[in-house]
């Protein structure tokens, strides 16, 4: 025998078989590498304005990479929130211009 408290509330009703829920995954999922094509970056880990250079240049020499991270941080002056060219944090969208 079941009580008025043992009822469902007005307006619920009981189901038999919930629908079941995913468990959720224990181990954390890691992101894709962020696309560096279509002239868009956006910031990983670890990166810095010289790595993203050398990463689209190859084996470009120090100087072809100086003038790509001077272009590179003067495209994205206005979004790099440190200010500095020196700290970029992840996340951040960087506008990538043109390897010649």
């Amino acid at each position: 025998m079941t009580s008025d408290t043992d009822r469902d509330a007005p307006g619920e009703h009981a189901t038999a078989n919930p629908t079941p829920h995913p468990e959720p995954s224990s181990q954390a999922a890691v992101p894709p590498p962020a696309p560096a094509t279509a002239g868009a970056y956006e910031v990983r880990p670890g990166d810095s304005l010289w790595s993203i250079a050398r990463q689209r240049l190859g084996t470009a020499s120090a100087a072809e990479t100086a003038r790509f991270v001077d272009r590179l941080w003067s495209l994205n002056a206005n979004v790099i929130r440190s200010g500095s060219p020196d700290v970029i944090v992840t996340g951040e969208k960087l506008r990538l211009p043109q390897t010649r």
